[in-house]
């Protein structure tokens, strides 16, 4: 089935959800979203819908694996994570708590750092050393992003690691979309501004 957007002539949004006493930022955003999906949906498809929020996803080619060239003169006595957080505009996003989890060579893992906090990745870049040389682990380890009130931005993100010196620094980038639940099953729809 292929869905075409219905083109339609609207009032500036902006002017309309600033006027309009106790709307937040949040929930004009959130509302615009859900319009925007429900008018690209078939007649009588709008009632799918049960909930559309915003949420961080790995980026499109991420995890990367690569060769350690933030910490050079460790060379390969050195295994890690660093990346950056983009917000749909494509924007870098700063102060969001990174967290690496799972376990690594038989240890558990638990390491947090900012986003912000290395800016050799980037405006919004973060960076979690995991060892001293490379170790290699298949699915143990997952990287999760939360703001600083703890809530939740994204699924765990699983990645591999490898006993490799050209492979020692994985690259997670994250980037947000609306997400669009269907049904109670909660099977997601993802959507790009």
């Amino acid at each position: 089935m292929q869905i075409n957007p219905k083109e339609t002539k609207t009032p500036e949004n902006s002017e309309i959800l600033r006027s309009t006493p106790g709307n937040n930022e949040f929930s004009q955003t959130s509302e615009l979203a859900e319009n925007a999906i429900q008018n690209q949906l078939p007649p009588g498809a709008n009632t799918l819908f049960q909930k559309i929020e915003k949420k961080y996803v790995a980026q499109s080619g991420t995890p990367l694996e690569m060769k350690n060239f933030l910490h050079t003169s460790a060379g390969c006595n050195w295994l890690g994570v660093a990346g950056q957080v983009f917000n749909m505009e494509g924007k870098p996003q700063i102060g969001y708590v990174v967290q690496i989890g799972g376990n690594l060579g038989g240890k558990d893992v638990l390491i947090l750092a900012m986003t912000g906090g290395n800016t050799a990745v980037g405006v919004g870049g973060y960076e979690i050393k995991l060892a001293d040389k490379p170790i290699t682990s298949y699915h143990t380890l997952w990287m999760q992003l939360y703001d600083l009130e703890g809530k939740t931005l994204s699924g765990r993100v699983y990645f591999n690691t490898f006993n490799d010196c050209e492979k020692n620094l994985i690259i997670i980038n994250l980037t947000e979309v609306y997400i669009a639940y269907l049904f109670d099953e909660f099977l997601p729809a993802i959507f790009k501004k």
